[in-house]
């Protein structure tokens, strides 16, 4: 809210701001209250375990198992150039 030199015009501005909150607290209050209603649904799911924790378990252990195979094969790869296969000499195309 701008403030100006008239005494009278910032009375009316206080006035007409205080009337803006009064219409909107009905509004502000009921968000409110649908907001502590999700925070207390989301607490109590909070507390219960997790469905698929078995599943993400299982899925994780074999995204580190393919990681581990990919990163074996980058290693080998740098050696030769061609990964785990041996190509022989007289095969190989030099550029």
């Amino acid at each position: 809210m701008e403030v100006g030199k008239d005494p009278q015009g910032n009375i009316l501005r206080v006035t007409n701001a205080l009337a803006g909150i009064e219409r909107a607290l009905p509004q502000v209050e009921r968000r409110l209250e649908t907001l502590e209603q999700q925070l207390a649904q989301a607490r109590e799911e909070a507390k219960r375990p997790f469905a698929q924790e078995a599943e993400l378990a299982e899925k994780s252990a074999r995204l580190a198992e393919l990681n581990s195979l990919l990163n074996m094969d980058e290693k080998g790869s740098e050696d030769s150039g061609y990964g785990k296969w041996s190509i022989p000499e007289s095969c190989r195309v030099h550029l």
